[in-house]
């Protein structure tokens, strides 16, 4: 008797026929069965078998807000307390101190390499540092320094492939930094009194788009206007874009599509109520979400935005799943690793590669089996797999 339907995993459809149904009497039947299923559907099955790094291991500080490479392939985890240097064994720290070559500040805000393969780093209250990696000296950007930074505090940052840096800060201020000449311009914009906080940047060929905490706003470089775009005015925290057609926007409740060409917008019905903080398309042209107290999100390259996205979240009883719900970052190195920073938690390091089995049993999980002794299984032809307990 199938007491409860439970799904494998839809992340796609597959053009397959029935099975069978088979009541199973032996044991030894249902295992060679669910081998043969998961075998069958790996190319689809996503299982998250994560392993994680945290302070214990060796990290500054357990929320982390960026990630990036050098071009020596070491990977550098920023936090909220300090950055680290990962050569996939143990972590260096680098946090300021008094030497004039530290970083600037503990709590960095955004990560950015150049064309020269110069590492950038923001921080939230102590300017911008440039790392040179063969080194591990920064030279940093500020108030104090006189060097034409006007604002110490810095909430994003973005990059144009000729090294020009936009810094996002509060009141409304934005900065251009022409990094190959060491010249800053400064601009400001105000909502009718109201100074915006800029939470992300992106880029495009014509446009600077702003998430601010008074919604979207983009910056005209040529003519240095700024434009706020009423039709999204909620708290942004997240930009990006999809294929230079599309801006993704997350909202600290929900999350938009703006079609750049025609300037309609849309929002996705799932995400009503999640806060997104971070997104990126991974090698395969899968997008992946991160949210702040809703695990994370999958939708693979052939869906549409508005289908179901597949959601990952934290279950005490999964070892090697997420550790929170609370995400901060996403980042695929250029090995295909996908790094998950966490608020508070560490990182998640997940190998889209490996060939995990899934195994499924019963959890706290609403939608877990309804009990870890199985009778029955069925495929069906869209590919979803069908459980009798």
């Amino acid at each position: 008797m199938i007491k409860k339907q439970f799904i494998i995993n839809p992340l796609q459809e597959h053009k397959t026929t029935w099975i069978s149904v088979l009541l199973l009497k032996s044991p030894s039947n249902i295992v060679l069965l669910c081998l043969v299923l998961l075998m069958a559907n790996q190319t689809s099955a996503r299982s998250l078998h994560l392993s994680t790094f945290n302070s214990q291991q060796g990290l500054s500080q357990n929320s982390i807000t960026c990630s990036i490479t050098d071009q020596q392939g070491f990977l550098w985890f920023a936090t909220q307390g300090g950055l680290n240097r990962f050569d996939g064994y143990e972590f260096k720290r680098f946090k300021a101190n008094s030497d004039d070559n530290s970083i600037s500040g503990n709590w960095i805000t955004g990560c950015v390499k150049d064309s020269k393969n110069q590492l950038w780093f923001s921080t939230a209250s102590k300017g911008l540092n440039k790392l040179n990696p063969k080194t591990g000296q920064f030279e940093v950007y500020s108030t104090s320094n006189n060097d034409g930074l006007s604002e110490n505090k810095i909430w994003s940052m973005a990059a144009t492939a000729d090294d020009i840096l936009w810094l996002g800060h509060e009141h409304g201020k934005l900065t251009r930094f022409d990094t190959a000449n060491q010249e800053f311009e400064h601009f400001q914009y105000t909502i009718e009194q109201q100074l915006p906080l800029i939470r992300d940047i992106v880029i495009t060929d014509e446009l600077i788009w702003l998430a601010t905490d008074k919604g979207l706003i983009s910056f005209d470089p040529s003519t240095e206007q700024f434009t706020q775009h009423a039709q999204i005015s909620a708290p942004l925290w997240h930009l990006k874009l999809l294929n230079n057609e599309k801006l993704l926007i997350g909202a600290k409740q929900g999350l938009y599509i703006l079609n750049l060409a025609t300037q309609s917008s849309e929002e996705i019905e799932q995400f009503n109520a999640a806060w997104i903080t971070d997104s990126f398309i991974d090698q395969q042209q899968n997008l992946w979400l991160a949210s702040y107290g809703q695990g994370l999100y999958f939708l693979p390259a052939d869906a549409d935005l508005q289908e179901q996205f597949t959601q990952y979240r934290h279950d005490k009883q999964n070892s090697n799943g997420l550790s929170s719900n609370y995400l901060l970052s996403l980042y695929q190195d250029s090995q295909g690793i996908i790094w998950l920073g966490t608020d508070g938690y560490g990182v998640h390091r997940y190998d889209p590669k490996q060939q995990q089995f899934s195994h499924q049993l019963k959890t706290s999980q609403a939608n877990s089996l309804s009990h870890n002794f199985i009778r029955s299984i069925v495929k069906r032809a869209n590919g979803e797999v069908w459980v009798g307990t």
